[in-house]
């Protein structure tokens, strides 16, 4: 190992002057340059298919889950600790189709299966791989983490080791770490008589909380995955993230409400003009006017409420409103 130097008087004042403007994103309000974030949840809610996802947008550039912006491709090198690469393999033959990956910025290995990143030997082996790839790197994903460290992250010395590793990474070559992780066996506990989920999910909790810059917990929905942020030490990421999932793309994205602008305008227009003229209306008149479909016509008129991100409440509109008449493929609908 090399005698560190130090900074001092003109070399503190170059450092300082570089770091006079924040972070540049390499996925907006998520993930910033040379920061460590842990994305961790429950077994079987999809991690997996979401870490797909994240290597294959993050590749090309553009959107994640069709919000987020990634201002430039970004290289990856993914080690999966667990299980062989088939499954991630499996997801991205199916995103492809979707979404035009680079896969020259993508790195992945699985030859890291049974490593213990407390042996120095391992590390170096480690630490070696990344820097043979010769080129920069934006982002290094380690899945799941505590298959790295023989013996799991329970035990503080398990846990600090690994931070040691990660902050390595950062500084050898100026990479984001994303980690993978899983909740405790039994994540919930019983307060005054309610199950709640406990503070530290996760084993290593203190030592890993500590290290990172930011952390996102994954919960399943009833049609995909709500992402929450727990610790944020910018100060500047997402609160959370409402995912809904495709199976037949395998890929998630933000349900963006159609309720905004123009067509809510159109909607409640639509309504107090029907109610103002006592006119009656049919489904295909709203659809017409409003620009709907008629699927969603129809479940709108039977529960006002438009459950995606916005949450709109149209009951004390439509509430005024029953049906007087069905016909064969339409309904009249009058005060």
């Amino acid at each position: 190992m090399d005698i560190p130097t130090f900074l001092n008087g003109l070399s503190i004042q170059e450092f300082v002057e570089q770091c006079r403007e924040p972070r540049k994103w390499l996925i907006q309000d998520m993930v910033a340059e040379r920061t460590t974030t842990m994305i961790y949840g429950d077994t079987g809610i999809g991690k997996s298919t979401l870490v797909a996802q994240l290597l294959a947008q993050t590749s090309c550039g553009g959107t994640l889950f069709g919000n987020f912006e990634i201002p430039k491709p970004l290289t990856s090198v993914y080690f999966s600790f667990e299980r062989p690469l088939d499954e991630l393999g499996e997801r991205l033959y199916h995103m492809k189709r979707v979404i035009p990956i680079a896969w020259n910025n993508l790195y992945l290995s699985d030859r890291f299966i049974g490593v213990d990143l407390l042996q120095e030997q391992h590390v170096r082996f480690f630490l070696e791989s990344i820097r043979l790839i010769g080129k920069p790197i934006h982002i290094v994903y380690l899945d799941p983490i505590y298959a790295s460290i023989r013996g799991g992250l329970s035990r503080d010395e398990a846990a600090t080791a690994f931070t040691r590793v990660t902050a390595q990474i950062t500084k050898r070559f100026g990479a984001s770490v994303i980690w993978l992780h899983h909740t405790v066996k039994n994540p919930f506990e019983i307060i005054e008589g309610r199950k709640v989920r406990k503070n530290k999910q996760y084993y290593g909790g203190m030592w890993l909380e500590a290290h990172v810059n930011g952390s996102f917990i994954i919960e399943p929905t009833d049609n995909g995955t709500l992402w929450k942020s727990e610790k944020d030490s910018y100060r500047s990421l997402v609160n959370s993230i409402s995912l809904v999932y495709d199976p037949s793309t395998y890929l998630s994205s933000i349900l963006k409400s159609p309720w905004s602008g123009q067509k809510m305008e159109r909607f409640i227009e639509f309504f107090n003009s029907c109610l103002e003229s006592s006119k009656v209306f049919t489904i295909r008149d709203l659809i017409a006017q409003v620009n709907m479909t008629d699927r969603y016509a129809r479940e709108l008129l039977n529960n006002p409420i438009v459950k995606d991100s916005s949450l709109v409440d149209f009951s004390e509109i439509i509430g005024k409103w029953t049906p007087i008449k069905r016909l064969s493929k339409d309904t009249i609908y009058g005060v």
